[in-house]
Formats: structure tokens, sequence, C-alpha cells
């Protein structure tokens, strides 16, 4: 079947931000009109942006990542995603007898200002406390700890404090550079509030879980009532496990950073205290 090649300039931009999220998946699954898009050979694709500074996804890592943005945080996810998405732009890619619907985005240039001169609440980032030394502390959103990356001896991407915690000398040493001039003490004590706010967030999980079992049954749960990782009972209404859910995700994302500050504290692990 002979295609009917599109010129670039004539290419209109996927614009997810003004879109909501199913007729977006609709689009890539080929339920709904795509936008206009480049009709590329596999060798023409591979040429102009395989070799460059450029970023493409498929529709398999697209859902990926809208997955983990809404478990991570039902209430925000989806925005948070629309915005990520806003000026990926799609290629028709012909070959091999079948066409696949790429998406790309010219690459990011990594911000090399170090989180101590980047100014309290930028990049992401709300203040849980601050160091003896008066360092900000920040909270599990900011960008040191959630930015992604494939390091040296993990397979695939995955998060910078995650991959610290788990061992990864690359990793502690990225996680080291976007903390220019944080001395051991200053660590120690990120790490302190981290552990305190995901005992803060499982402290909250099991008031909410009462809740929710009170609703549903009307009693208090027992030993056995966490049936189901993350929400405890399947049984619970659609709020309440998403309430559950998104507890559960923060206070590991708080582990994880506690973890991550502990390795450049000196292994150690530090405690927060009642």
């Amino acid at each position: 079947m002979a295609h009917r090649r599109i010129e670039a300039p004539q290419f209109a931009h996927l614009k997810v931000a003004q879109a909501t999220s199913d007729r977006f998946f609709r689009a890539l699954q080929g339920q709904d009109a795509l936008p206009e898009a480049v009709l590329l050979t596999k060798a023409e694709f591979t040429e102009r942006f395989l070799t460059g500074g450029h970023e493409t996804f498929s529709l398999d890592k697209l859902a990926q990542f809208r997955r983990m943005l809404l478990e991570a945080d039902p209430a925000t996810g989806e925005e948070e995603f629309r915005k990520a998405c806003a000026d990926l732009k799609p290629f028709v890619v012909v070959g091999d007898d079948k066409q696949v619907i790429k998406y790309v985005r010219e690459k990011k240039k990594p911000s090399a200002e170090p989180l101590s001169k980047a100014g309290e609440g930028s990049k992401g980032g709300k203040v849980i406390g601050h160091t003896r030394s008066g360092k900000p502390i920040y909270d599990t959103g900011h960008e040191n700890y959630t930015e992604r990356r494939k390091f040296r001896g993990m397979n695939g991407e995955v998060a910078t404090d995650r991959a610290v915690g788990q061992g990864s000398t690359h990793a502690k040493q990225h996680f080291a550079s976007k903390h220019e001039g944080w001395t051991k003490e200053d660590h120690a004590d990120a790490a302190v509030a981290h552990r305190k706010a995901s005992k803060e967030m499982d402290r909250q999980w099991g008031e909410k879980q009462k809740e929710a079992h009170h609703h549903t049954f009307g009693s208090e749960p027992g030993i056995h009532d966490y049936k189901v990782s993350g929400i405890g009972r399947e049984e619970y209404s659609e709020k309440h496990k998403d309430e559950l859910r998104h507890l559960a995700h923060k206070g590991t994302a708080h582990s994880d950073a506690a973890s991550a500050h502990e390795r450049l504290a000196g292994g150690q692990k530090h405690y927060a205290k009642d």
C-alpha cells in the first residue's frame, strides 16, 4: 500500500494538554482520529531521530508512565501526565509491512544547577523541613528523587532515590552531585525527616483503613484484613482504595528518599524519634 507523504511543515502537534487522556489513548490505539502526522520510513526515522537529541516513546511506554503517575497520586496523576505529554509529536513509521506510531520530543538538557543553589521550592519541591545547617529538605516530588535514569548495572530506567537505596554507585554519585555542598550530617538530617514523614504516612494509612473498614463492614479491621497490597481489602469503596493507595505510595516514596540520604550519610539507617 502506497503512503502519501506529508511534509514536516504541515505537521500538526498532538495537543495532549487540551484533550482528555481517554481520547489520547483512543487516538494512540487507532480508535479515534489521530492528528496529522509525518509518514517516514524506518530508515528515515532512524536517521532523523535516533541518532540525535530526541527521545522516542511507544504506546506501551506512555501507558506505563501514566499508570505510574496515577498510582503515585490519583488526584493529580492525570493532569501531570497531560502536561508531560503536551510536547510529544506523532510520526507514522512505515516499515516491515506495518505502520507504527512513535512519539518524539526534543531532549531537554539536564539542569546543571545543584540543589543547594536552586532556591527553596524550585524544581517541583515542597519543603518538609531543614537540616541543622539550614539546607531545605524537599518532599518526594522533587526531581532529585523522581528523575528516572538508566544507571549502570541496573535494568531499565529507575528513579534516582530508589537506585541509590538499592546500592547503585553510579546513582549515588549522581544523587551527590545534585546535593553539592551537603555534608554527611546534612544527609543524616534529611534521612530522619523522610523517615518521620514515612512513619506519618503509615499512621494515616492505618486511620484511613479503619475508616474504610468501618464504612464497608461496620467494624474495626483485624490482623487478617490486609489482603491486598496498598489498599487492604478489595471490598472497600473506590474512593477509599484511591486514598489508601496514595498514602501507601507516599510512605514508600519517603522511605526511598530516606534510604538514598542514608547512603550518603555513611550507610547507617536513621530512625525518626517520636
